[in-house]
């Protein structure tokens, strides 16, 4: 790195975000519905979607999920390949706090919040990128999540306001 500026884009968040890969960055404004993905030198890829932008991942190859609100369900989770096409959309019926990506874009963990019995509960989704069922999942009750992270060998980490757990 020679410290020579590469990119110098305008832009006007109010509250900006930025997550990325070996050679790209998702930059994108939370509570807001567009998102740019830039590369060395320009934006490679924009996009403006229907509901606010809760939170977004980058996996190391490229590919990225971009979690938003949704009409019918509590949150929706967008997968799009590293060629910026749509691979899936996960939908939950909760609160979606986090959507990370496994290093190789295979895996998508997705941490929520329920609380409609009065209750939080947190759970832990995995899937398999491109497919519908869920891979593996885990409930904790009484935690209030706050994110999730793929450590190696596809293990999951998981912070709450009370615990931090691992799972296999």
């Amino acid at each position: 790195s020679t410290g020579r500026v590469t990119l110098s884009a305008g832009s006007h968040f109010t509250d900006p975000h930025i997550v990325c890969s070996d050679s790209t960055a998702l930059v994108f404004d939370r509570g807001k519905t567009s998102y740019s993905v830039y590369n060395s030198f320009v934006a490679v890829h924009s996009e403006s979607l229907e509901f606010p932008i809760v939170n977004a991942d980058m996996a190391k190859n490229g590919s990225f999920c971009i979690v938003t609100r949704s009409a019918d369900y509590g949150s929706a989770v967008r997968v799009y390949n590293s060629s910026y096409e749509l691979e899936m959309v996960y939908y939950k019926n909760d609160y979606t706090v986090s959507a990370r990506l496994s290093e190789n874009g295979k895996f998508l963990a997705v941490v929520s919040l329920d609380s409609s019995e009065g209750e939080s509960r947190l759970s832990l989704n995995v899937l398999k990128v491109g497919e519908d069922k869920v891979y593996s999942s885990a409930k904790l009750a009484g935690v209030l999540p706050y994110d999730v992270r793929f450590l190696s060998n596809n293990r999951i980490a998981v912070i709450g306001n009370e615990s931090t757990s691992v799972y296999d």
